[in-house]
């Protein structure tokens, strides 16, 4: 793999580390285990605690982003790590988003937009 698409990978995955920590760490202080709104979480964290539930869900999102980061060294195709730093970057955003809506209960302009767009289609 070129240098250039090695680094585009590590900056990719350090954006992806961060912003799920940013996201655990405000659901842990602005969230706590009965106002998620994720059913799935929000199940987890009532059979296993707030802490337990964090804690299998940030191992499980360990393992797929290894597993992810596995499967792009090993097919080592410019397309597929320059689509996977894509949807990693989007995914980055919107940990970002959620972890900065955990903390100040405000919307921002792209959940607004998807908000319109998928209250439309339900």
């Amino acid at each position: 793999m070129p240098p250039f698409e090695t680094t585009l990978l590590a900056f990719t995955v350090i954006a992806l580390l961060w912003t799920k920590a940013l996201d655990a760490i405000s659901t842990w202080r602005f969230v706590g285990l009965h106002g998620e709104s994720n059913p799935i979480a929000r199940w987890l964290f009532e059979k296993t605690g707030l802490a337990g539930g964090m804690a299998i869900v940030c191992a499980l999102y360990i393992l797929i982003l290894g597993l992810q980061i596995t499967a792009v060294v090993w097919i080592n195709d410019s397309w597929t790590t320059y689509g996977t730093v894509a949807l990693g970057a989007f995914i980055a955003y919107i940990q970002y988003d959620v972890a900065r809506f955990n903390r100040t209960r405000r919307h921002s302009a792209m959940t607004n937009m998807l908000l319109r767009i998928f209250c439309k289609s339900a």
